[in-house]
């Protein structure tokens, strides 16, 4: 983690860089989170993104302004937003505007969405063309964000000597990483994107797909040396380990509305501060360099659980830089 006042981090990293993954709460709680995690330290803020789910999920740029509004140094990213629902110029003027007002703050997190099909229905958006629109929509973001007039000839977007203002304030563009765990989400990712988001994965399940990364990459002609790879931890931290698990596991049955206790222990990072480390150490050797913490809990334990992250774990996250 970084101190409070420094600069925005750079994309790419060798020490891990931490973010946290926030809930649906009252604005005026989200906001003072949002005010003390950036004094604890945290590197980024992470926010969800659905159009119709079982469950309220605010808009993800209007959220982000918001805690914009609020802080001056921490990141703001979406992971993920669920890119082929919308068209891409509109995402383009969004994701633009809030990088200019954000000070060159905004991370864009990306994916194809799907496990909902009804918000595809809402959109008017046939589920099966939605792997086409996000990888065409990210050629027209990085279009739209270059210098001067801009033109593109798509399957699903066709414009001509267009010029949109203003532009990011990141050189370039905003960050494009995408997310996902499919072979397609993972050459996406490769071929198109500044960065990668994991979630639901062991650490030698991540390495492997990260070698598939590099593998398309190279197909591609593209180098990785400013790519980042994030993974979305499932965090529990208490001295009692089955405590944890029992708390973790019950969250996220609930949270994908099936058993879970296989992947619970699997996938998640639990118990007593020196056991999460050993977890998190091995995330990081298998290429993690940021880590979003998503306390796998009830709402009202959350807060709790990140600001003791901050304390007792992300110290020790100095130690990774040294051995990466």
């Amino acid at each position: 983690m970084t101190p409070p006042n420094a600069a925005p981090p750079q994309v790419a990293v060798s020490r891990p860089t931490v973010g946290a993954a926030f809930h649906m709460a009252p604005g005026e709680e989200l906001f003072r989170l949002a005010e003390r995690l950036e004094r604890a330290g945290y590197d980024a803020l992470w926010v969800g993104d659905h159009m119709a789910v079982h469950g309220p999920v605010l808009e993800p740029f209007i959220l982000l302004a918001a805690l914009a509004s609020r802080t001056q140094r921490i990141r703001l990213g979406t992971s993920v937003y669920v890119l082929p629902l919308r068209h891409p110029a509109v995402v383009a003027k969004l994701a633009a505007s809030l990088d200019f007002l954000s000070n060159g703050r905004l991370i864009l997190g990306v994916g194809v969405g799907g496990e909902f099909p009804k918000e595809f229905e809402l959109c008017g958006v046939p589920l099966r063309q939605r792997g086409r629109r996000a990888a065409e929509a990210l050629a027209v973001l990085r279009a739209l964000w270059r210098d001067g007039e801009s033109s593109f000839h798509g399957e699903f977007a066709a414009f001509d000597g267009v010029t949109m203002l203003p532009k990011p304030l990141q050189p370039g563009g905003v960050p494009l990483w995408g997310g996902g765990r499919s072979e397609a989400a993972l050459r996406r990712a490769a071929r198109h994107c500044d960065g990668w988001l994991s979630y639901a994965m062991a650490p030698d399940r991540l390495a492997e797909s990260l070698r598939r990364i590099q593998a398309y990459a190279e197909e591609a002609g593209r180098a990785l040396d400013q790519f980042t790879v994030a993974h979305q931890v499932w965090l529990f931290v208490d001295g009692d380990e089955e405590r944890a698990f029992r708390i973790a596991n019950e969250n996220l049955s609930h949270r994908f509305a099936q058993p879970f206790a296989a992947r619970t222990r699997k996938l998640s990072v639990l118990g007593p501060p020196e056991a999460c480390r050993e977890k998190l150490a091995a995330y990081h050797a298998a290429g993690v360099r940021h880590f979003i913490i998503d306390p796998v809990c009830p709402e009202a334990l959350a807060d709790e659980q990140l600001e003791r992250f901050a304390e007792e774990l992300a110290p020790r996250l100095r130690e990774f830089g040294a051995a990466a």
